[in-house]
This record gives C-alpha cells, structure tokens and sequence, in this order.
C-alpha cells in the first residue's frame, strides 16, 4: 500500500534541519520514498490520502538515554517499587569495581 501523508508541517533531519510547511511525505509499504514541498503531486498514484492539516509529520523520536552499568542488575530488583529497588540497588551498585 502507498501512502500519502499531505499539507503536513514536515521536520526533516537533514544537514539542514529543513521545516516544509504544507508538505507530502509518500510512504511506499512501510518506507519513506517521497518528501515533497507543498504543490509538488507525487510521483505516482497512491493508495490512502491522509490530510495531516495542524498536524506535524517527524521522525520517531528514539530514547537513546541509557546507564549501561544497569545492564549488570537486570530482573535484579524488578519486583520492588522505585524506593525498594534503589534500596537493594546501591549497596551492590558501590561494590562493582571500575574495572
């Protein structure tokens, strides 16, 4: 299925940081073929017509935010709430050597 998402507020992330007010973002079976400015038709027929009018199309936002060191304590203290689990967590967290 080919998918036209149009008169969106597109963020793109370009080299530029490019906002295309009134644009077309044409997904072609899950992938992203066609970002087009406002008054450019899409390359070929579509399938759906979404009109994302006061609407904004962007990227998925990604959760890179990570303690790495957490992996080492996984499932250790999952059934405590947050108090429960900082409280079991820290006294093994200061015997974990640097190395």
């Amino acid at each position: 299925m080919i998918t036209e998402i149009r008169n969106a507020t597109i963020v793109t992330v370009d080299a530029h940081d490019t906002v295309i007010e009134g644009g077309t973002v044409i997904i072609d079976h899950g992938v992203i073929t066609e970002v087009l400015p406002a008054g450019v038709a899409p390359s070929a027929p579509t399938d759906q017509v979404v009109d994302a009018r006061g609407g904004i199309v962007m990227p998925g936002l990604v959760n890179a935010h990570a303690h790495l060191a957490m992996t080492l304590f996984r499932g250790y203290a999952d059934d405590r709430d947050l108090q429960g689990f900082l409280d079991r967590l820290f006294p093994v967290e200061e015997r974990v050597l640097s190395e």
